[in-house]
């Protein structure tokens, strides 16, 4: 028992911390290791990897949260499950839950003012992976800049499904739970989050500082009517360190900065038109529609790229690039994908490069176009 905290205990040859908050009980599966702050955009905390996970010791339903004060309207909540460096902390097909709160007055503590404006259910999926799992909202939550932002799971004892990165030292992160034998059975109440046997705790308090591996996606606080961003790039991510340009996808034979992918004209019905170069000349491209950005608009390794579009993927058109590496659609994208106003859709390019293959996939990816029609 530490003498100094004693709602702290050590076990085993890790340093693993028992915390206990009121009847509620947490155990993270190690100790962490402190990164740094990183530059990141918003709606998003984390570096994309686990250093530990927490779980109720006696199983239950955890679910983790996020305050953001940046974006306006939140469409999709991303969140993994587990934790990569220790598999097992997590049974995919457990159920989750997703939730989205606005808070009157907004104090910076789930535990009061809280009302619960969007609430999805899901289930675990690629646990152990640090893979962030797309969720969209079944309806666009409105937040007027200021939201907290919930994921959970279901799990049993001994299994750790809140993705914990020490990477950001700062976030507002929280833990609510309810154990197996509390008067819930273990099924958190998301309506009202006292209404669990742990109410929410700040995970500051009992000095880890981080956040979860849980992202909000939406429409940006000030940042005008522009339908179109940019996501996926290869900066840093390259499957065989082909990193790409800044805003490209990853490095192919015939550029090293990676094919990008940049809107033409407006997202109306005929008015769009999608624009590619640093191609590999005279090689097919196929312009892919997705409804999700995948593992959190950081994509995933595919061949010598990212794939960066998922859901009800839809295959547009194949253009090949020309002589100078360039290409761009003909067809209308709007009737093409089944567009309604309104709609969010990601757009990317999957093409050819046999010659100069950087990884030896054949194929590679530009980055990702996200679309507000």
């Amino acid at each position: 028992m530490n003498a100094r905290f004693p709602h702290l205990r050590l076990r085993r040859l890790f340093t693993v911390l028992l915390l206990l908050a009121g009847p509620g009980a947490l155990l993270p599966a190690s100790a962490m290791q402190g990164s740094g702050s990183l530059p990141l955009p918003c709606g998003q905390y984390d570096d994309g990897s686990t250093d530990t996970a927490f779980g109720m010791t006696g199983g239950g339903e955890i679910g983790w949260l996020h305050e953001f004060d940046c974006l306006q309207t939140i469409t999709t909540v991303h969140t993994a499950y587990g934790t990569a460096v220790f598999p097992g902390s997590v049974t995919n097909g457990a159920l989750s839950q997703i939730a989205v709160y606005i808070e009157d007055p907004p104090d910076g503590d789930p535990r009061t003012g809280l009302t619960r404006v969007v609430h999805a259910t899901t289930v675990v999926t690629n646990g152990d992976t640090d893979i962030l799992n797309a969720n969209p909202l079944p309806a666009p939550a409105a937040v007027d800049c200021r939201a907290w932002v919930l994921a959970s799971a279901e799990h049993a004892q001994q299994e750790f499904p809140a993705g914990w990165d020490s990477s950001d030292p700062f976030t507002n992160s929280w833990l609510v739970g309810d154990q197996a034998t509390s008067p819930n059975g273990g099924h958190l109440d998301t309506l009202d989050l006292n209404n669990n046997s742990m109410p929410p705790i700040k995970l500051s308090d009992y000095y880890y500082h981080g956040s979860w591996l849980l992202r909000a996606e939406g429409f940006v606080c000030g940042g005008g009517d522009d339908p179109f961003f940019s996501l996926c790039d290869c900066t840093t991510s390259g499957p065989c360190g082909n990193h790409g340009s800044p805003g490209h996808g990853c490095g192919n034979g015939s550029a090293v900065a990676g094919a990008l992918l940049e809107p033409s004209g407006t997202p109306t019905p005929g008015g769009l038109t999608l624009v590619a170069s640093d191609l590999v000349p005279g090689q097919p491209g196929l312009y892919i529609q997705g409804d999700v950005a995948l593992n959190g608009g950081s994509g995933l390794p595919f061949g010598d790229g990212l794939r960066c579009v998922g859901r009800n993927v839809v295959r547009l058109e194949v253009v090949f690039a020309d002589d100078n590496g360039n290409s761009q659609t003909s067809v209308d994208i709007f009737t093409a994908g089944g567009v309604t106003p309104g709609d969010i859709k990601y757009y990317q390019l999957w093409y050819r490069d046999p010659a100069g293959s950087s990884c030896g996939g054949l194929f590679n990816l530009s980055n990702a176009l996200r679309v507000h029609w």
